[in-house]
């Protein structure tokens, strides 16, 4: 499955992400609203995968200090899971925060996540940990 990779710019675009985190982290996972939505949704950059015009994924990133760039609100939706749009989608973003030259890039995946993210050049650096209710893992992009 090919979708379009991009920026999210767009009214359309920033209205689809913050639907489809809701669908993923609070309707799926039961997360709370001031889990999801947050103070750095202003700041950060915001990217999503687009199919037939409708968002299908979406993730974000942001600096956290001293060239530090961290990968969070990775949701793709339910019907395109498995498909590689995930896969596509963090490509995409790590070619454009790798531009930027970060000393590190960095995420926290949850633990059932934890796979996908290794696929991808991501390598853990923590133990496990309790974030939002779920287990996570700290991880570095070692590309």
């Amino acid at each position: 499955m090919r979708a379009v990779c991009r920026r999210a710019v767009s009214a359309s675009d920033l209205v689809g992400a913050i639907r489809l985190r809701v669908e993923v982290f609070m309707q799926e996972q039961g997360m709370s609203l001031d889990d999801e939505i947050d103070e750095h949704d202003g700041i950060a950059q915001q990217f999503v995968a687009v199919w037939d015009g409708k968002v299908i994924a979406t993730a974000r990133a942001r600096r956290t200090g001293r060239g530090q760039v961290r990968i969070e609100r990775v949701a793709v939706k339910k019907a395109f899971r498995e498909k590689g749009v995930g896969s596509s989608l963090m490509r995409f973003v790590l070619g454009k925060i790798r531009k930027g030259k970060p000393g590190r890039i960095w995420l926290s995946a949850e633990t059932a996540a934890q796979g996908f993210y290794e696929r991808l050049g991501f390598v853990a650096e923590s133990g496990q940990f309790m974030e939002c209710g779920l287990p996570h893992v700290s991880m570095r992009y070692a590309g």
